[in-house]
């Protein structure tokens, strides 16, 4: 990336379209970022800018989109926290190079992992996005720099039912990459294979 593809700027807050879909995290609520609104206020502003692109002829001509001109990529608590403050305007690093759905997620993806501590289903969820663009375990471990057993572990847990998502996420301990049990028989890769998984899963429950 060069440096032409970005520009800091200090844009206005009712520019930029937010969409609580396309944020990893899902949906962030003033309550969840009221500690870091007070930190901002303390320090009159931000340390890390919020990442945005530009919204392109096609999108402005959505109604949706008509009001914005701007689309967030990275920084919905950032970008809250200064709601909650009634401030007008934030610090922004404008991306000319995310053009692409996947390219802005990728990179929305990447700093909430670097940020957050997720519990490894909440990680699962994460990529599940990426997962229905049909991005490979490779390939998403190649973007987010992470190992394709990683990868591999949470795309396994996408498809096994919830009930049992939220068991196996039981099954971790605090390294989140140790399993009570082996990897091959927490995550089946079959349909028989999982169907398989379930049913003793289920039977090891009701001894």
């Amino acid at each position: 990336m060069s440096e032409q593809d970005k520009t800091l700027e200090s844009i206005t807050i009712s520019e930029i379209y937010a969409s609580e879909k396309f944020n990893s995290r899902g949906k962030i609520r003033p309550i969840d970022v009221s500690e870091l609104a007070a930190d901002i206020e303390k320090r009159g502003g931000l340390i890390q800018p919020v990442v945005v692109r530009l919204l392109n002829e096609n999108e402005k001509a959505d109604p949706d989109f008509a009001a914005f001109k701007y689309f967030l990529v990275a920084g919905f608590r950032r970008r809250m926290a200064h709601v909650v403050l009634q401030w007008d305007r934030i610090d922004a690093i404008v991306r000319g190079d995310l053009r692409s759905a996947e390219d802005c997620y990728i990179f929305n993806l990447s700093e909430n992992l670097q940020r957050a501590n997720l519990s490894v289903l909440q990680e699962a969820k994460a990529l599940k996005k990426l997962k229905d663009l049909g991005i490979t375990e490779t390939g998403a471990a190649e973007q987010l720099n992470k190992s394709r057993g990683w990868v591999q572990i949470r795309y396994m847990l996408l498809d096994l039912p919830e009930d049992i998502q939220e068991e196996v996420e039981a099954g971790y301990d605090d390294e989140k990459e140790e399993m009570t049990e082996s990897v091959n028989f927490m995550f089946p890769e079959t349909d028989a294979e999982k169907a398989d998984w379930a049913k003793s899963y289920e039977e090891m429950k009701d001894k």
